[in-house]
Order: C-alpha cells, then structure tokens, then sequence
C-alpha cells in the first residue's frame, strides 16, 4: 500500500496503474487483496491476508473495528493519521481548486487520540443499540466505545441496558440527566443522541421525541467556551471533539480577528467580556457576517470585536438556543437571521446590486457548512459582497476545494491554511482557511 484516501481506504497501484482502494489498508502493507470492483480509472478490493504489516500500522482498540463503521483508521498510528489528513486536504486544493501557491499548512492535533468525543449519535433498532456498520445501513451492536468521553461511555451502556430490559442494579449512574423524556422500553427503535455537558452530566434522548418538544421544554446541555456558557439542545449541532472546543474557538478567532488583539489580551488585562471590550481594545467598527451560526459556539465571543454582527442561522432549536445564549452573554449588538444561508446570501446580493454597492460590505464573513459545503449559487452571491476577508470552516476537503475555487476564481487568495484533527481514528478533517481579496 501506497498512501490514504480521502475516503479512509488504503491505495496501492495496479499493474495497468489504475489505482486500488482497500479498506482498513496501511501504508506499506504487503497483503493479498481480492479485487471486488474494476472501472476503467480504478478498482476497488478486500483485504483477504496481512503478509507484512506497515511501520503505520497498529492493534486497534476497539473488538468490533472493521465491523463498526464509526472508525476506519484505528488499525493506523496517530502520526500517520495527522500525516494523511495533511496531504488530503493540500491535494484536494491543489487538484480540484487548482491552488498551486498555498501557504504553510499548520496542524492542529487533538490533546488525545482516545476519549476525545463527547457528542455522538446512536441507533437503537428493536432493542439492540449500537452504530451503523462499515459502509451499511445495519446496526452494529455496541455497550462501549473507546472515542467516547467516560460520561458518554456510561451513558451508551445505560442505553443498551434499558433497551435490552436488563435489570440494572446499579443506581443511576452520577450526573445522568433526569429531565430527559423518558427511558428508552426495550424493544425500541431510532436515533438516539449522547451528550456530555460542561458540569459532567450526560443527556441520552430520543431525537424524535426531542424535536417535538419545543423552546425551554426542551432538554439541553450547556458548553464552556471562550469562558462563555453555550446552550445546546438535543438535535442541534456541536462539534464532537470536546477536547479541542477551546482551540478550535482561538483558531477561529485569531483568523477572524487578525491583527487586532485577541481576547487572550483581554482576559489578561481582566475586563470583563461584556459589549464594552470591543472599545477598550479598538475593535472594528464594521459588521461580521456570520453563516450557519448553530447555537452560537463562536458568535458569542467574536461579536465583542464588532459593532454589529449578523448571524444567520436555518434550525429553529439551535435559532432558539442562539437568541436564549447571546440573552444571556449580554449581546445586544446580534442579528439573527433565521433563514437558509443560500436564500440570505441571494437577498443580500441582490439588495447591494440595487444599491450600486453603496453600502459597506461586511468586514469579514466567516462560514461554517455542512459537509456539502455552500449550496449552488452560493458563492457567487458570497463574492458579490465583496468583503475583504472570509474564514471558512470546513469538514470536507472535497466541497471545500470545489468552493475555494469559485471564490478564488472571483479574486480572493488563501493567507492562512490550518487542519484541526476533530476526529482521531477516522478518516474526517476539519479544514480552516483564511481568504483576502
């Protein structure tokens, strides 16, 4: 085996020099491979006999890895994966952006491989409980899970337990939330969330019973951030690596922020981080406009360094989490916007065309997509704002590179490259960039 794809599988070259993708592959096997699929460009097999392992390979942790779909990259030593997650993400600039001059990429590594991920989604399917199989929509059943932070842990052994109807005659574990609808019968079935909040209590619910709640009846956790607390209801988006949420926020700061000084002055000079600080510290007088803000993980701190800032925002729970945390936190100078960003960005372009471009343009947008990235059309209403800086937070490489290249075909250029490993032991990568015109 060659190298990693994008994909997770491992690559070797065909006599023909059509490429060959294996799953759970590394680099530098010496295996013997049964060939599934052939196409024209390249071929797809299965690994059937390790000969000589790799320097990059590993025991995995986990007793159902290659069977659990959740990880492909356990069987991989951690430099390897940070090494791989680096050349995929500069490849797909250079090959489907056609980046050639990209600036140093810097990678930011998760503090820890394992237990990393306080966030995650669960299948219960009559009774059974676990996660979606490789590539398969079946269920593989699980009571444990080595990403997992310990509460989350816990709490997915709670969930199998009742769900099996297996008498627990250990008290509720500490730090379980009792507002939750309900304890799952067994013989249930759906999609299940996992949550760990910032004082150590876990949410188990059902997503369906959940969305049905609405507004304050509804369970949520709170986040620490930036030394902020942020409310998250149950079905609305929060990144998974909890371990990272603070550096993650910082990189996201110091890209939107750039050469004005960053909150961590702030806190040193010990002013509180009310709408004041943006003063004391001469930040911008401009607007931040911020696409598909969720509950507000980054708007809460980044808008002290604005007069005005626009969130935008299309999940009514999270549009309710965000409007109840900038409440809280004191943010009068917020927008929020409840709308698809695509319908937005159209509204907006078209009202600057009417205007001639008379009216300032934001000072800096900053975009956080869904793995499909920016909807068609998009970026062209997105370079008609003709703001002097974008920051896009991406998490796949593939969308990312296919919307850089519109919006560097429009005028802007990457400055700043940055990979933050949110996902050890897969093969996802979360992509920040920072654009200039």
């Amino acid at each position: 085996m060659e190298s990693l794809a994008a994909g997770g599988d491992g690559v070797a070259r065909m006599p023909d020099g059509r490429a060959l993708f294996v799953p759970f592959a590394a680099p530098g096997d010496l295996a013997r491979i049964e060939i599934v699929e052939e196409r024209a460009r390249y071929a797809r097999g299965v690994l059937v006999e390790l000969l000589e392992p790799g320097e990059a390979r590993r025991t995995p942790l986990c007793p159902v890895f290659g069977d659990c779909g959740g990880c492909t990259w356990q069987h991989l030593e951690y430099s390897a994966q940070l090494d791989a997650k680096a050349t995929i993400v500069r490849e797909a600039l250079i090959r489907i952006a056609k980046l050639d001059a990209l600036p140093e990429l810097a990678l930011v590594p998760s503090p820890q491989p394992y237990r990393y991920r306080g966030r995650a989604r669960v299948l219960v399917d009559s009774g059974r409980v676990g996660f979606r199989r490789h590539r398969s929509n079946r269920i593989c059943e699980v009571s444990a899970c080595p990403v997992l932070l310990e509460p989350a842990e816990e709490a997915l052994a709670q969930l199998a337990r009742d769900c099996s109807g297996a008498a627990d005659p250990s008290p509720q574990p500490p730090g379980r939330d009792e507002e939750q609808p309900g304890v799952a019968p067994a013989g249930s079935s759906g999609e299940w969330e996992l949550f760990v909040g910032e004082d150590g209590r876990t949410r188990s619910v059902a997503l369906d019973a959940a969305r049905e709640q609405e507004g304050a009846s509804a369970p949520a956790l709170k986040l620490r951030v930036a030394g902020m607390c942020i409310q998250v209801s149950a079905g609305v988006f929060a990144q998974s690596n909890f371990l990272l949420h603070e550096a993650l926020y910082r990189e996201v700061e110091r890209a939107v922020v750039g050469g004005r000084e960053s909150t961590r002055a702030i806190e040193a000079e010990g002013f509180d981080r009310g709408e004041d600080t943006r003063l004391a510290f001469g930040g911008g007088e401009g607007l931040l406009l911020e696409l598909y803000a969720g509950a507000g993980f980054f708007t809460l701190g980044l808008s002290s360094h604005f007069a005005r800032t626009l969130a935008v925002e299309s999940h009514p729970r999270a549009v309710t989490d965000l409007e109840r945390n900038l409440a809280e936190a004191g943010r009068s100078r917020v927008e929020v916007v409840e709308a698809a960003v695509e319908d937005h960005l159209a509204g907006a372009a078209r009202a600057r065309q009417a205007d001639g471009g008379a009216a300032a343009p934001p000072e800096v947008v900053l975009l956080d997509p869904p793995r499909s990235g920016l909807a068609p059309g998009a970026a062209a209403d997105l370079l008609s704002l003709a703001a002097p800086r974008i920051v896009y937070l991406s998490c796949d490489p593939a969308t990312l590179a296919r919307d850089l290249a519109s919006l560097c075909g429009g005028g802007y250029g990457v400055v700043d490259l940055r990979v933050l490993d949110l996902f050890p032991q897969t093969s996802h990568v979360e992509t920040l960039v920072t654009l200039e015109r």
